[in-house]
């Protein structure tokens, strides 16, 4: 599952990187690769390689959140179930 994630994750970085042409983004996506793939190579019973999946996992999916556009109040108030300030009015 983490693989899924990380390869989601890693094509939001990729091709915001080749868009904007941000060469160390698509640097960095090509080094996480290689080192997961390389640690799950090393370990073939998985258990030592999954913690510094979870941790490339988390760290790409907050630089993938923030590259989108995420802000951390975003998400504290999406968290606590907060409604923005700024909502339109329906009239009737």
């Amino acid at each position: 599952m983490v693989l899924i994630f990380l390869h989601t994750f890693w094509g939001i970085l990729f091709f915001h990187g080749c868009e904007h042409q941000r060469w160390q983004e698509i640097a960095a996506v090509v080094v996480m690769h290689l080192a997961v793939s390389g640690s799950t190579f090393y370990n073939p019973l998985y258990t030592g390689s999954l913690m510094p999946s979870y941790l490339l996992m988390a760290t790409a999916a907050t630089w993938a959140y923030l590259l989108s556009g995420g802000s951390a109040q975003n998400l504290w108030r999406f968290l606590l179930c907060l409604q923005s300030d700024a909502n339109p009015q329906l009239e009737s």
